[in-house]
Order: structure tokens, then sequence, then C-alpha cells
């Protein structure tokens, strides 16, 4: 756990970096057209490096490492990308908001996030 701010800052850089290369390598493999590249490469980075900066002050309040930290950080960049129309909703199609009127997508996308990335935690050895 790295509870010093500027530690919590600088270390997800290069991984985040790493990343978010690849998820880009994936799309452009997949058809992105490369003038796209460097836009897609920015807001991968930029949603994997505030997820996990949005992690390290929930450890350090909390003084331990949880996947429900992963769960809420993903959950609030879920609402957040999908209210904002930056990112969709995996494994939900539209359909669904149709014959569910009630149900709003941020919130959906924050449900469906927020699960994806407590999985991950929980699949990574972080307890509850």
């Amino acid at each position: 756990m790295a509870s010093d701010p500027l530690t919590c800052l600088i270390k997800p850089v290069v991984p985040c970096g790493f990343w978010g290369g690849v998820f880009t390598g994936i799309s452009v493999y997949q058809g992105l057209p490369k003038q796209q590249a460097f836009h897609h490469f920015s807001r991968n980075f930029s949603f994997l490096y505030i997820y996990h900066a949005l992690q390290c002050p929930l450890e350090a309040i909390s003084g331990k490492r949880s996947c429900v930290h992963n769960a809420l950080a993903g959950g609030i960049l879920g609402y957040f990308g999908v209210s904002k129309r930056l990112i969709g909703i995996p494994f939900v199609r539209q359909p669904f908001f149709i014959q569910y009127p009630q149900l709003k997508p941020p919130i959906i996308g924050s449900l469906v996030y927020g699960t994806l990335a407590g999985t991950l935690g929980a699949l990574s050895g972080k307890p509850f």
C-alpha cells in the first residue's frame, strides 16, 4: 500500500502507459484508424490513471487494501464515463434500456464497471 500521496500519483504512470498502449494496439488491430490512435491512447491512459489515483486515497483513509476500493473506483469512473458518453457499457445492449426505462445508463455503467473492478481486485488477491 502506498500511502504517500506523491507515490500514489507517480507509481501508476508506467503501468497505465503500458496497458493504455496495449489496449490501443488491440483497437488498431481490430480496425481503428491509425489517425485516431493517439486519442484512444490518451483516453485509455487517462481512465486507467484516474482509476489508480482514486484507489490510493481510499487505501490511505482505511489503512488497508481492499477489493471494495477497486469496486468504488471502478463504479465512480464508470458512472462518469457513461454519463459524459466517453465510454460504453460492456455486456449491456441498448434494448435493455428500452425494456427497463427506469434504469438509467450511468447507474448501470457504474454497476458494471464497479463489479468488473471489484472482481479484478478480488482475483488479484485483495481481501474484502
